[in-house]
């Protein structure tokens, strides 16, 4: 349906900004940011592709490399000098705190962002990203955020606001489930990492599911999750398991 709607004219945007989220979730960081260059070039004024064109380039990687924290400050400072008052303006200025490393201006930038009526599931889970859990198109991992901005209740509760608005979002199930694993809630901790896994296999999400199988007496269900592991991860994946079973 949406490659029709993005066929049928060639100067309509959104189709492309739709088909650009749901490669997003699906994992497919090179699908949607062709989606998103396509909505500007039909659009140049987007600012909400100006930003999760951002979005996209700073988390493709754990730690984005050179060319993917160019193009992130690039497309960020497009959306705020393009849309300033937006709520995309204001996701872009947090963005750039936190490829900057400042936690606090990030944090308190989202804050303000949670009482608009234009709040969205991306100001949730940037906040939770400050406050402990990261996320990439390779998985979720814990934050390397200074000890004063650490908070994982309150990165947990911002991924339920975050699963509330977009209940389908696999870095916000892979991340509660981390940060559920990290509170002892394992129970809670399985069920989002195995959902997250459906959505966006991934070495990461196999591998705390697999733990938490472990701590609960689950030794096969343990194991299935090690060929998971190694089907996504190959021998890294199956050196990540050897530290337990």
């Amino acid at each position: 349906m949406l490659k029709r709607a993005i066929e049928a004219d060639p100067t309509f945007a959104a189709p492309c900004l739709r088909r650009a989220l749901a490669h997003q979730k699906l994992g497919e960081f090179r699908a949607a940011i062709a989606d998103l260059e396509e909505a500007l070039r039909r659009d140049p004024g987007l600012a909400e592709a100006r930003f999760r064109k951002g979005f996209l380039h700073a988390n493709r990687e754990m730690e984005p490399e050179e060319e993917d924290r160019r193009l992130a400050v690039e497309s960020y400072e497009a959306a705020r000098k393009e849309a300033p008052g937006t709520i995309w303006a204001s996701l872009s200025e947090a963005g750039l705190a936190m490829l900057s490393g400042e936690y606090s201006g990030a944090i308190e930038t989202l804050g303000r962002l949670t009482t608009s009526p234009d709040r969205n599931a991306e100001v949730y889970l940037l906040r939770a990203a400050c406050r402990g859990y990261r996320f990439s198109a390779r998985g979720v991992r814990r934050t390397p955020v200074p000890k004063a901005f650490l908070d994982l209740e309150a990165a947990e509760a911002d991924l339920d606001e975050t699963l509330e608005l977009d209940p389908v979002n696999p870095w916000a199930k892979g991340a509660r489930g981390l940060a559920r694993f990290d509170l002892g809630d394992l129970e809670g901790a399985r069920q989002d990492l195995t959902e997250a896994y459906r959505f966006q296999p991934d070495v990461d999400a196999a591998y705390f599911a697999g733990r938490v199988a472990y701590m609960q007496g689950d030794i096969a269900g343990a194991r299935e999750w090690v060929g998971e592991s190694i089907e996504r991860g190959g021998q890294s994946g199956l050196r990540r398991f050897r530290a337990f079973l």
